[in-house]
């Protein structure tokens, strides 16, 4: 065991609430050994450290146990949303504040507590009167939607200044549209192209209103609304939301645009080549086409410009438009990250640290500095893993450790072979192999160790370490479910779902949900508890489907057009927040109205919230 790890426990296991409190967030999220594997990872002792501290007062772990508590999918606890609400409470009246915004959002969404929108502002006020840029935003939000404070747009714009100044993308998204349409200040084009320029460049935070941002930075260009007019610039924001789904920017680059921005390529343009190379390979006003994209990102990046040479390396690196060549992905990489672009760098870092013949450890650790020092999360979390990991004593310690570990298993102790072949399966030790990690967790999972049959399920699905055998995968799922009633294990359901015969038995017997031939049959006649039904799962990509909120507004709209009340609600919400379909006021309250004429309560809000924009 490393050294640094072994000082954390001697000093939790004296009682030291900060120690205890450190040692849950490394059995939470794990650690990184020498070779990049994520280790350590182990909800249920979390639990147990968190504990720990948080009977002491120690109000970060009072929140973390919050969020387990309050989570209906854990599997490290049984979901309990009182006690949930309990330590969110205890954190929170000691000033912690993303405990107080996790108790705004209990008193929002009814958890553990009779939903209170005044209740709620409150809290969030307190976490925003902190500094807390998330809380800031929020009460920005309850003063935009008037939900438990009165509408004040003066107040908007004043709550989403600071925290758009601490770097909240959507804070800083929903300033920019404040300044354009002059809700709330003054309309200021010049001001709201700065905020959507500022937002648009926090895309790795993966805001989806980051891609908003990148759209309106590219009208504003377009129309030289607060900026000189920019045929390329408003291209290149364009096409930086369309690559990542934004649907008004896909029209944006039509065949005309890029037929204007092709001419500009071949005249030379580097950035040209650049935009373009990302259209053949993203789409985007053109058929995708990876090797046509590589060529113009490769002329652009021959050129100097830095994202074409970070995009041709990563495109080498992975074998995307060109036959995989790592040490050319490193190449083009290095041009970039001299450049100082961040996310070069961390790539750079990452392929010279895991993904070469011959690793180059001090390397990695450089260019992970560089990166970590531009405020690159993964690229600090990278480097405080990789320099835990260098000495020889404590790769010589982990073999040890091994062995203990290996000694345990051999004398039949269940949480020692789990944690063996999870090892083994994980490559901890410097060799991967899933032949020898799914023997462990066999003799752990024949124990009875939940988690051992939950992965001894996992390798008969998919044949890791085993032979493919799918009734073999349905008795060690059903195992594992079997004690944890009411938490289906996703496999089993989705096997459910496509129809194998084993899972379905299980699932009727375990009495798991699940979308099959009946559950459709029933839908198209017209059921419209079934239709409604349907659409949930496929808005929540539970229940054996995957995430679809086209689809789920499909089978919404048939049960609403039935008198569904709960389906008229939620159409209603989806016209209203654009999920699943385009924005519509009208569609929206049309259904608002509906379900409000039926006495539902939530949809007489959303109509006094649609009135409220309006007027």
């Amino acid at each position: 065991m490393e050294t640094w790890l072994s000082d954390i426990i001697k000093v939790a296991k004296r009682g030291d609430a900060e120690s205890q409190y450190k040692l849950g967030t490394l059995c939470e999220f794990g650690w990184y050994c020498a070779d990049g594997h994520l280790v350590g990872k182990d909800q249920p002792k979390a639990v147990k450290w968190y504990t720990e501290a948080a009977k002491q007062g120690h109000a970060g772990a009072q929140n973390q146990l919050g969020t387990y508590y309050g989570d209906e999918w854990c599997l490290a606890v049984r979901p309990d949303f009182p006690r949930a609400l309990r330590y969110f409470r205890k954190a929170a009246e000691q000033g912690c504040e993303t405990a107080q915004c996790n108790l705004a959002v209990c008193y929002i969404q009814g958890i553990g507590v009779d939903k209170d929108l005044m209740e709620a502002a409150q809290w969030w006020r307190k976490a925003a009167e902190q500094g807390y840029g998330t809380g800031q935003f929020q009460l920005g939000l309850c003063y935009e939607t008037g939900n438990g404070v009165e509408k004040d747009a003066v107040e908007v714009v004043k709550w989403f200044t600071k925290a758009a100044g601490q770097g909240h993308p959507e804070a800083q998204y929903r300033l920019g549209l404040c300044y354009l349409n002059g809700k709330g200040a003054g309309q200021d084009f010049a001001e709201a192209a700065k905020w959507f320029a500022k937002a648009a460049e926090q895309i790795h935070t993966g805001t989806p209103y980051c891609t908003d941002a990148q759209y309106n930075l590219g009208v504003c260009y377009d129309k030289g609304n607060g900026v000189p007019k920019d045929f390329l610039k408003a291209v290149k924001w364009f096409a930086e939301a369309a690559w990542k789904g934004h649907e008004q920017a896909r029209c944006a680059l039509d065949s005309l645009t890029v037929g204007r921005l092709a001419q500009t390529a071949e005249q030379g343009n580097a950035e040209a080549q650049y935009i373009l190379g990302g259209c053949y390979i993203n789409g985007g006003g053109v058929e995708t086409n990876a090797v046509e994209g590589v060529k113009w990102l490769t002329k652009a990046a021959e050129q100097g410009d830095v994202l074409a040479q970070f995009s041709l390396g990563k495109c080498y690196a992975e074998g995307y438009g060109v036959e995989k060549d790592v040490a050319e992905g490193i190449r083009w990489l290095t041009k970039a990250a001299e450049q100082g672009h961040a996310k070069a760098q961390y790539a750079l870092g990452r392929c010279l640290a895991y993904y070469t013949a011959k690793r180059n450890a001090a390397e990695a650790i450089r260019w992970f500095t560089k990166a970590a020092g531009q405020g690159h999360e993964k690229a600090q979390s990278e480097l405080k893993s990789l320099l835990r990991s260098q000495s020889a004593a404590e790769t010589r310690r982990r073999r040890q450790a091994l062995t203990r570990l290996t000694r345990a298993a051999e004398q039949g102790k269940a949480d020692a072979q789990y944690e063996l072949g999870d090892r083994y399966n994980r490559g901890c030790d410097g060799t991967v192999d899933f032949a020898e990690a799914a023997k462990w967790c066999r003799k752990a999972a024949e124990q009875g160790h939940e988690n051992a049959q939950h992965y001894m399920g996992y390798c008969y699905a998919c044949g890791r370490g085993v032979e493919k055998d799918v009734a073999e995968a349905v008795k060690w799922y059903v195992k594992a479910a079997e004690q944890r009633p009411g938490s289906p294990p996703s496999w089993l359901v989705s096997a459910a779902t496509q129809g194998i015969k084993e899972a379905r038995d299980a699932a009727q017997r375990l009495g798991f949900y699940y979308i099959d031939e009946n559950v459709m049959q029933a839908a198209e006649q017209g059921d419209a508890e079934v239709q409604y039904k349907l659409g949930t799962s496929y808005f929540s990509g539970r229940d054996g489907v995957y995430l679809n909120p086209k689809e789920a507004t499909k089978w919404y709209r048939r049960a609403a057009e039935q008198g569904h009340v709960k389906a008229q609600y939620i159409l209603g919400n989806c016209y209203e927040y654009s999920n699943g379909v385009e924005r519509d006021i009208a569609e929206a309250a049309k259904w608002y109205r509906m379900a409000a004429k039926q006495g539902y309560g939530e949809a007489r809000k959303g109509l006094k919230r649609l009135e409220g924009e309006s007027s």
